[in-house]
């Protein structure tokens, strides 16, 4: 009753279920749909929207859609949003790894696999190459045992630097975006294409953080990118301080050692500790 009166009240279509085993998510026919866009463009709101649907349709209710034809699935593997707790003594990646490990080892032709942000728990590299090397582990199977896969990430160098090797069966979606000046626009469409960029800053600025904390995040990224050096913002102290430490050794360089009458203790006193002082004390 209650599915029936949600399904007039919203307006749900009835699903034809068929034998074959498609899901159709999107005009793409790849089995392994790789999902990339920018923070809040509803990557991971497209996923738990799949994943209900086809729950939703194999329990016999209507489901929120124009139109859905669901095949054949024995499965629904999900690696979304873990919690840790106490009660089970795993941090976040390790509960992260172990839904994975159920979706790699488990999983059939028939299957559906939910895969949002996998590998940003730990160290970049370490959490893209796991990652490539799960998704490089569904491609090389054949395809009849290949499950229904739609991954989310952010890791772009996943598509940019080709860790995947290439297969008929792999798809690459994203979430549109327009950028309208400063401002960027979700449009929460799904196209056939590669996310560009992250628009990390137009999100910082979205959430509040001052303008100037943005604009230098903006300036380091340009310079890591582009392999530069990164300067302070206290560019001026720190030239103060190398001028000084360079005034100390030019000192030190010029002691005679070997005279008898210098007197180290002096120069220690005099010249090195304020010197060390006042370093200390700015950096």
């Amino acid at each position: 009753m209650a599915m029936s009166s949600a399904s007039q009240e919203y307006g749900y279509t009835s699903p034809k279920l068929a034998s074959h085993r498609q899901i159709r998510s999107s005009e793409s026919q790849g089995r392994v749909k790789i999902i990339t866009g920018p923070n809040s463009s509803g990557k991971s709101i497209y996923l738990k929207q799949v994943g209900l649907i086809v729950f939703m349709a194999l329990i016999g209710s209507d489901v929120p859609a124009k139109e859905a034809e669901i095949g054949l699935v024995d499965g629904i593997f999900t690696r979304m949003q873990s919690r840790e707790s106490v009660s089970v003594g795993l941090s976040t990646f390790m509960i992260d790894l172990n839904q994975m490990a159920q979706a790699l080892n488990s999983t059939t032709g028939n299957s559906l696999v939910l895969i949002d942000e996998f590998g940003k728990g730990t160290n970049t590299v370490d959490g893209l190459s796991l990652l490539a090397a799960s998704i490089s582990h569904w491609l090389r199977k054949p395809p009849v045992d290949v499950p229904h896969v739609l991954l989310a990430t952010n890791f772009h160098s996943l598509l940019q630097l080709g860790l995947l090797p290439s297969s008929g069966l792999l798809s690459l979606l994203t979430l549109e975006t327009a950028v309208d000046g400063d401002e960027l626009v979700f449009l929460y469409q799904l196209k056939e294409g590669i996310c560009q960029s992250s628009y990390a800053a137009n999100i910082a600025t979205l959430a509040g953080l001052p303008t100037s904390l943005v604009q230098r995040g903006v300036e380091v990224s340009e310079l890591y990118r582009t392999g530069r050096l990164i300067k302070r913002i206290d560019k001026a102290s720190s030239d103060e301080q190398a001028n000084r430490c360079r005034s100390v050794v030019e000192t030190f360089l010029s002691l005679d050692l070997e005279d008898k009458d210098l007197d180290l203790q002096h120069f220690m006193k005099e010249e090195l500790l304020p010197s060390a002082g006042e370093l200390s004390n700015r950096s």
